[in-house]
Parts: C-alpha cells; sequence; structure tokens
C-alpha cells in the first residue's frame, strides 16, 4: 500500500471506523439509526457492538436513555450473522426506522420472528413462524411474565438490570 493511501486510509478510518463513539454530529442533524446484531453471530463478535454503544453513551453523556433518543440497539439472542439460527430474527427492521424518522414512533422493543419450512409430499415448501420474541433496547432484555406461551412475543416484557440480562457481568448503566 502506498504512503498516500494509508495516509487516506487513516483518515477514514479515524472519522468513520467504530473506534469513534462521537455520533453527536449524527444526532445534531435529526439522524436516527437502528443497531441489531445476533448473540450468535459467528463472525463479528456480537460484544464488540455493545462495546461500542456502551462507548456512545459514555462519550455523548445523559446514559441510555439520552441515546436512545436517537440511537438504539437491539440484540437478537440465539441469531447469527444477518439472521438465521436457534432464536427469533427481526423483522422488518427498515419499516421501525422510517416510523422513527417520519412518524415520530420510536421502536420500543422489534418484533423477532423464527420460522421453520417443511418440503411437502407435492415438492412445494411451507414456512412458519414458530416463535416470536420482542427484542427490546439495550441494555434491556426481554423477559418471559410466566405466563402463557414462551414462543409468544405478548407474554415477555422489557426488564432492565443485571440479573435479566445475558452478560450478567456487564455494566448496564453508565
Amino acid at each position: 500500500m502506498s504512503f498516500s493511501l494509508m495516509t487516506q486510509s487513516s483518515r477514514w478510518q479515524r472519522r468513520d471506523c467504530t473506534d469513534n463513539p462521537n455520533l453527536a454530529p449524527f444526532r445534531d442533524h435529526g439522524s436516527k439509526i437502528i443497531i441489531w446484531h445476533g448473540f450468535n453471530d459467528q463472525l463479528i463478535m456480537p460484544e464488540g457492538t455493545i462495546d461500542y454503544y456502551d462507548q456512545v453513551v459514555n462519550y455523548l453523556g445523559g446514559g441510555y436513555d439520552h441515546v436512545k433518543d436517537f440511537a438504539r440497539l437491539f440484540m437478537a439472542p440465539g441469531v447469527g450473522h444477518c439472521g438465521g439460527g436457534a432464536g427469533p430474527s427481526p423483522q422488518n427492521t427498515f419499516n421501525y426506522v422510517v416510523d422513527w424518522v417520519e412518524n415520530g414512533v420510536v421502536p420500543d422493543t422489534i418484533l423477532a420472528a423464527h420460522t421453520t419450512t417443511v418440503r411437502n409430499p407435492d415438492g412445494t415448501f411451507t414456512t412458519t413462524i414458530d416463535r416470536t420474541r420482542p427484542l427490546c433496547p439495550y441494555p434491556d432484555v426481554a423477559v418471559w411474565t410466566g405466563e402463557g406461551s414462551t414462543d409468544e412475543a405478548a407474554n415477555f416484557v422489557c426488564k432492565r438490570g443485571r440479573d435479566n440480562y445475558p452478560h450478567r457481568n456487564r455494566q448496564t448503566t453508565p
């Protein structure tokens, strides 16, 4: 790599890579972002995304509630890279962003669904949703209410706190 290209590459990296927690210009422009990451992502470590979000919160100050005004992180248990896996995957995330930006509808949860596809005797395929779950904005997590099926999103509530978070040793309130 030439010196010129390395210099340009370093400038780009300083400005736009996830080592820079300063999202103030993005926020001040009125922009909104939804970030989601599967906890079973085998290519990009999910804890790196959590660490970055925590850095943004710490850099901008005001805690999670302040940052959640423009940036929300949703972690998807059991979901691999870009979907797939045993867990329910986020559905229609683009629509949540559009509703937030254009209609002021803040995404308090994102619906996630797990599907199963079976081949029918006639060679066609049938896909059914066998589990839904709400994804809660980090650091909140979906906790079963203790009533109803654990396969239905309606039977979960979002709760904050170390006791409810899959990685209990993490700080959840900067």
